[in-house]
């Protein structure tokens, strides 16, 4: 039988570690998340990223004046209509599974579009404005889906913050640097690899209906010599060549194709 200072001994060891347990739990580094792969995220984990990171951006009027769906419903309205209508198409994988949702950033003096892993799609009023056509603004939605949709920002996310971050996102743990990272993400910088693959899906995105598949190549060509964020973050190399790579995958999109400009500045005037 055991003596009772034996048994007190036992005792001790034990509420020793249990305390010694949760202590380690307690001083648990930021990010120290437990994976059993740290190189893929599922889509409800990817979704949860996003989420995580849009309800940030929420909080942050200051850097990001999210418009009003409700008071800017002619705005959102057309926007929408293009945004779903590419989504609902075959080339875009995730369409029914992502949380996708398209997001007018209130600042004219930015002109650029951004995505988030799980399909939140964010594009400031400035590049809303300074499009010329129906057609371009297709052309840079069908290329955001693409970042979404195909896990682009989610590799570059990866390879500028690491999995670790993402993993404490995808559990909806606190990342205090967080702000930080969505301050610097519209000008994130893409690879020349993924930028060529985001201009192909928008192209395929394009092609079935009757716009101007040139529409791209034409944004871009203007946009270079306009400081435009969007490009600069997008450029994948040299300019010239992706312009090049733009106009060899519209060769099977049919030509001719209406640009819908004056709907679209009908719009402008009457939204913005």
């Amino acid at each position: 039988m055991m003596s009772n200072q034996k048994l007190y001994t036992l005792l001790h060891v034990i509420i020793s570690l249990v305390v010694f347990a949760f202590l380690l739990v307690g001083c648990e580094k930021e990010g120290a998340v437990i994976r059993q792969n740290f190189d893929e995220f599922t889509i409800q984990e990817q979704i949860n990223i996003g989420n995580t990171m849009k309800q940030q951006i929420e909080s942050m009027q200051d850097v990001y004046p999210i418009m009003n769906k409700r008071t800017n419903k002619c705005a959102y309205d057309r926007i929408e209509i293009i945004f779903n209508t590419l989504l609902n198409t075959s080339v875009v994988n995730n369409r029914k599974d992502f949380d996708w949702g398209v997001y007018i950033i209130d600042n004219d003096q930015i002109k650029n579009a951004f995505t988030l892993p799980g399909g939140h799609i964010y594009i400031y009023s400035g590049l809303i404005k300074f499009l010329e056509s129906e057609s371009q603004l297709v052309a840079v939605l069908g290329n955001e889906i693409a970042y979404a949709d195909d896990g682009y920002t989610l590799n570059t996310l990866k390879e500028e913050h690491g999995n670790l971050i993402l993993g404490d996102l995808s559990l909806g743990n606190s990342v205090s640097n967080l702000p930080d990272i969505l301050i610097d993400l519209p000008y994130i910088q893409y690879d020349e690899e993924l930028v060529t693959k985001a201009d192909s899906v928008s192209i395929s995105l394009i092609c079935p209906f009757q716009y101007d598949a040139h529409s791209l190549q034409d944004f871009l060509e203007s946009a270079i010599n306009s400081n435009i964020e969007w490009v600069f973050s997008k450029k994948g190399g040299d300019i010239n060549n992706r312009i090049q790579k733009i106009e060899s995958l519209t060769g099977n999109c049919g030509k001719d194709e209406d640009t819908f400009e004056t709907r679209y500045q009908n719009f402008l005037s009457d939204c913005f």
